[in-house]
């Protein structure tokens, strides 16, 4: 899924995204530890099952499409996107068709996914592994999106100075990125931070006097001016966890209905829908940025669009009448028309 995560890395300033635009809200239910249930936290290590068989019943049980609304003050509408689908024991993300790939963990009403970085993409953001805590409940998901920070030899770096010195994160020595860049210009490791064996944390010198640092066991805080991070620092990598005015980032998700009993396509004359288990799409509506939900048999198409510095959200509306027809309104007023199913 194309996921945008804007996790912000002090030093850097690194604007971090997975592979879709995800508008973060503040929760007071996000931990930054381990656990089982609820909130963001990692599911502990040995808990938990990562039975295929579990995991699809669990699946199943959550069937529908997930979507976020988020409200622009900038240009005052609200946008949506698709980030999950759950069909048949499986998730998909977006309006893929291809099985989300990666090691699965469930505990409780909590699945945690970690996902291998992309290294074919032209984004260096999508060569990053990052783990997806997903809480379900009823109708909606609560994600947490968890950045990894590989970690590799420790080395001195050009342009880094000591923040303070830890003897007991000498154990973790190394220094700790993640990929930058794309490929029409250079993919780059970007150091957010780095350790010595004598437990010296270094980061960049322009920001090690606004840097708060600790370490509580292997959860190592770096705290910025603009976030703070906490890590847990395993044998060859960084879990990080964002936090601002010290609450962890989220996403909350609503669930709408699969659009799979309506796959077809649908046509009269110059207009064509085309429904499939993933997406709907209705030409020739020179869509932009469309999102297809529905609620029962109500499919609605949205489809948000800027051109010069104004925005607007066109809704196309299409009622499948179970008869074989849908029934579908333009946007602004401009009519219906009775599709038939080809």
């Amino acid at each position: 899924m194309i996921k945008k995560v804007l996790l912000i890395a002090a030093a850097l300033i690194l604007a971090i995204s997975c592979s879709k635009n995800n508008p973060t809200t503040p929760t007071n239910n996000g931990d930054t530890g381990i656990g089982n249930t609820g909130g963001g936290s990692i599911i502990e290590e040995g808990t938990g099952t990562s039975s295929p068989t579990t995991i699809a019943d669990f699946l199943k049980k959550h069937e529908g499409r997930y979507y976020s609304e988020e409200f622009s003050e900038q240009y005052g509408i609200t946008t949506r996107y698709i980030y999950y689908r759950i069909e048949s024991g499986k998730i998909y993300e977006e309006e893929s068709k291809t099985e989300i790939q990666g090691n699965k963990t469930i505990s409780g009403n909590k699945l945690q996914i970690e996902i291998q970085g992309n290294q074919s993409s032209q984004y260096g953001s999508d060569w990053n592994p990052h783990i997806e805590i997903l809480n379900f409940s009823d109708n909606s998901i609560q994600e947490f999106y968890k950045m990894v920070f590989t970690k590799e030899n420790f080395t001195t770096l050009s342009g880094y100075d000591i923040v303070t010195t830890i003897s007991q994160a000498g154990k973790y020595a190394g220094n700790y990125y993640v990929y930058g860049g794309d490929t029409d210009t250079e993919i780059t490791k970007e150091y957010l931070f780095t350790i010595d064996d004598k437990g010296n944390i270094y980061s960049v010198k322009d920001y090690v006097s606004k840097i708060r640092c600790s370490l509580n066991g292997n959860v190592l805080t770096l705290e910025f001016p603009e976030a703070k991070y906490n890590f847990i620092i395993e044998a060859n990598r960084a879990i990080a966890s964002i936090l601002i005015n010290n609450i962890e980032q989220t996403s909350t998700m609503r669930k709408s209905d699969l659009l799979t009993p309506y796959a077809g396509t649908y046509s009269e004359g110059s207009i064509t829908l085309t429904v499939d288990e993933a997406n709907a799409v209705i030409t020739p509506a020179d869509l932009m940025n469309p999102s297809a939900i529905l609620n029962g048999n109500n499919l609605t198409i949205y489809d948000h669009r800027y051109i010069d510095n104004t925005a607007k959200v066109e809704e196309h509306k299409i009622v499948f009448n179970g008869d074989g027809t849908a029934t579908y309104t333009k946007p602004d007023n401009g009519g219906t028309v009775i599709l038939n199913r080809n």
